[in-house]
């Protein structure tokens, strides 16, 4: 006879070793899953360290050199800056013309400083260049938006840019106005008698070669824009420097006069604009240097916090202000 009790044991037997073993099966894989987990976890944590090394090691490599570079830049800061006076936007140069006047060798001397800077900004350049190699890897193998590579990327592009500045441009730009003032002064009559004018030295094929050698570089453009009428200086870069050939006669002769007037009348004056702009320049580069080591110390942290401290580009504003590391106005 069919017994029904025991029909139900069996079937609440069957249920059960079902419930138990689909227990185990969800058992076995929340485990394994963890096991997984845990084991990824590992991975990038030992990637993050990893990364972490690198950066750090190239931060203290870059740090090295970017010290030498300080030594180099603020000794010619300081020796420029410290003989001009800026008051109520007014710049006021006598003192530094004094000093050219009274040392012949001062242009010289800064033209040498101003190559010792450009090395050592070449030679931070250099090492940055040299760790592309290990430091991108790592960096891509963390950045999956490419936030760290930009950034790092950005960065180079600034301090080559700055190298170039240096070189093709305030070093030349010196060299090549020194030429055009002893130029000048041959062409200068004998002691008491009437100045030159700008006949002469148009006239004198080595002194007109060199006026258009300064003239017609872009590279000089920021100090030439001194000389070309207000307004109209975009102008001269489009129809003067960048042609080919001068489209627009007028405005390069009216530059010219300009230029010229000012050559014969404050050869020193124009050295002394120069080189306050090359401190500038030296002053931007080193910031530029700066940047690239605030930017590194920035990927640090990222690793270490894993994300609890803002995007990458919040970081970095954060630690360039006075509070950490001072982009603007601290040297070091």
């Amino acid at each position: 006879m069919f017994n029904i009790s025991n029909s139900i044991q069996f079937g609440f037997d069957v249920a059960t070793s079902i419930t138990i073993i689909a227990t185990a099966v969800s058992w076995a894989y929340s485990q394994k899953k963890r096991a997984q987990e845990e084991a990824q976890k590992g991975v990038d944590q030992r990637v993050r360290s990893t990364c972490l090394k690198t950066v750090q090691s190239v931060l203290r490599e870059m740090e090295n050199e970017f010290s030498s570079l300080i030594d180099e830049s603020t000794a010619f800061e300081s020796k420029i800056d410290r003989l001009i006076k800026v008051e109520d936007g007014e710049v006021d140069f006598s003192r530094l013309i004094r000093a050219l006047q009274h040392d012949s060798e001062f242009v010289e001397n800064s033209t040498q400083q101003l190559g010792k800077i450009r090395s050592r900004t070449g030679e931070f350049y250099e090492i940055i260049q040299k760790r592309r190699y290990t430091l991108l890897p790592m960096l891509m193998s963390i950045d999956t938006k490419g936030e760290y590579i930009q950034v790092f990327e950005a960065n180079v592009s600034e301090i080559a840019q700055a190298y170039n500045r240096l070189g093709s441009g305030y070093i030349s730009l010196l060299r090549e106005v020194g030429t055009l003032i002893v130029l000048i002064g041959d062409l200068q009559a004998p002691e008491g008698d009437e100045k030159i004018g700008i006949s002469t030295v148009i006239a004198d094929e080595k002194c007109l070669n060199r006026v258009k050698s300064i003239l017609f570089d872009e590279d000089y453009y920021d100090w030439i824009q001194l000389f070309v009428p207000a307004g109209e200086e975009k102008t001269y870069l489009k129809e003067v420097i960048e042609p080919d050939t001068v489209e627009n006669h007028k405005l390069a002769n009216i530059v010219f006069q300009n230029f010229i007037n000012h050559m014969i009348d404050e050869g020193d004056r124009m050295q002394a604009q120069i080189l306050r702009y090359a401190s500038r320049e030296v002053t931007k580069a080193r910031i530029e240097c700066k940047d690239i080591l605030i930017a590194l110390s920035a990927i640090s942290c990222k690793l270490v916090s894993k994300g609890s401290v803002g995007t990458l580009h919040e970081l970095i504003e954060e630690f360039e202000t006075d509070r950490y590391f001072g982009r603007d106005n601290k040297i070091r």
